[in-house]
């Protein structure tokens, strides 16, 4: 009799375990990935298009940003990785899809490609990311932030040099309780509008 009890108490342990399992996994916690997208000035349309063409080199990242994994910064020289928050593209090649968009979408060279085609371009691009992360509330700021770090510099591809350079340290503040897309989406804006202004130093360097 008492083996029998046994079996019974140990029949509903497995399967009240086996119910509790099946609930865990269905609840799993999924990744999300982040983009970044092209938001272009209408008012840097060209009518017609810079004689010139040009191509844009792989960007450089320092080597803690060069992953998919969105960095945290917690201390002044501490940075953490989100597990579950990653951006969907490593944030140089991001980064140079996006400008490569914008320059094609506003028509501001004749010719504007990631790899040498045809014609053999006059001019290349190049850029490089030194931060982009989320930045921890801390003395001077009681907010947490939304910071990037990056250069672009335009030159002429027969002496590599620099024709057209801007540079830009951007910060927004962040809600204290924030989601990881409104993060995204300050860093979307920053970065939409420093390559609008570094698109406005070609044209007015070239025209």
């Amino acid at each position: 009799m008492k083996n029998l009890k046994n079996k019974i108490v140990a029949t509903c342990l497995l399967v009240f375990f086996v119910i509790l399992l099946t609930n865990c996994t269905s609840k799993r916690i999924l990744k999300k990935y982040y983009a970044l997208d092209a938001q272009s000035d209408s008012t840097l349309i060209q009518k017609n298009a810079l004689p010139f063409s040009v191509i844009i080199e792989p960007f450089w990242a320092h080597p803690a940003y060069k992953t998919r994994q969105i960095a945290l910064r917690t201390r002044s020289h501490e940075l953490e990785y989100y597990y579950y928050h990653q951006w969907a593209e490593a944030p140089d090649v991001a980064l140079r899809f996006l400008l490569w968009r914008k320059l094609k979408t506003l028509n501001v060279f004749q010719n504007v490609d990631l790899a040498i085609g045809q014609a053999y371009p006059n001019y290349g691009i190049s850029g490089s990311i030194d931060r982009i992360e989320v930045k921890n509330p801390d003395k001077k700021t009681h907010y947490p932030q939304a910071r990037i770090k990056a250069r672009l510099e335009l030159f002429d591809l027969k002496n590599r040099q620099v024709v057209v350079w801007h540079e830009f340290d951007r910060s927004a503040k962040l809600p204290k309780k924030f989601g990881m897309n409104q993060f995204v989406e300050r860093v979307n804006q920053m970065v939409n509008e420093e390559l609008d202004v570094f698109i406005q130093k070609i044209l007015k360097s070239l025209q």
